[in-house]
């Protein structure tokens, strides 16, 4: 879900990865913005999705498809898109400039449904490399709309000058994992800035919904104190190095970035 609204002049962009609207994610970008970690220097991170039922489908064109001038289409676009976003919300300094990846395809319907890739980017003064490494795959086992469900599994790392925030888990299953900060003035223990628990997407469907729906009528409210979890700037930066990506795959060499000024 895409929404844009006037909001009284002020302007309005809202993206529907709702791992960002959660209080993990508000946390740990806090945590790097106020320099807890100091200068972003590493990031890694990992998602595997029990979803082979849909990348394997040759019905699900619209997943598995690519459309116009889509070089390929599957597991990167329809699910890391999500870990993605998350990484630079929480990391809004990071600036994208090259990739290298390497996908594995369905052998039934041609989408990705595996990927590793190396992102180089620089920090907002473009001094620093900063190095992303991420990976998925839609391999994992069992379904995520059975009963009992099978959950996503993430694992998101991410290193500064100053110290480490570690966040993983299973997604159907709060009580594994928490979001963890290590600080080098701290001498490297665990601290739990918001408590135990793993909370990344959420698909709530009673009350009011998750919390980047209540965010999104809070903006078309007018209030002034909505949370922003993805922002036309988040949306880019996923997109660019998504289509880097798949640019990387075809030509099995390290592709610039688009746009990435």
């Amino acid at each position: 879900m895409k929404a844009y609204r006037d909001n009284g002049g002020k302007g309005c962009f809202l993206v529907n990865h709702s791992a960002n609207y959660r209080e993990q994610a508000n946390v740990a970008r806090e945590l790097v913005d106020s320099g807890a970690v100091g200068a972003v220097r590493h990031v890694t991170c990992f998602m595997a999705s029990p979803l082979s039922f849909i990348f394997d489908d040759l019905e699900n064109t619209g997943w598995n498809e690519p459309d116009a001038n889509m070089l390929g289409n599957g597991f990167s676009w329809g699910q890391c898109s999500h870990l993605l976003a998350w990484i630079f919300h929480v990391c809004p300094s990071l600036l994208p400039h090259h990739v290298f990846c390497i996908m594995n395809e369905s052998p039934t319907t041609g989408a990705d449904v595996s990927h590793s890739a190396s992102v180089v980017c620089s920090d907002v003064c473009g001094t620093n490399d900063v190095i992303l490494s991420m990976s998925g795959t839609s391999m994992l086992p069992g379904n995520v709309h059975s009963e009992p469900a099978i959950g996503k599994i993430l694992r998101i790392k991410i290193f500064g000058t100053e110290g480490s925030i570690l966040y993983s888990g299973d997604d159907q299953d709060p009580s594994s994992g928490q979001l963890e900060l290590r600080r080098v003035a701290n001498h490297g223990n665990v601290e739990l800035p918001c408590g135990p628990g793993f909370y990344f997407e959420s698909l709530s469907q009673e009350g009011t919904g998750p919390e980047s729906l209540q965010s999104f009528v809070d903006a078309c409210l007018g209030k002034e104190d909505y949370y922003v979890g993805a922002d036309v700037k988040t949306g880019l930066r996923t997109v660019q190095i998504l289509e880097a990506m798949y640019r990387s795959n075809a030509s099995r060499k390290m592709e610039d970035v688009l746009y990435s000024s």
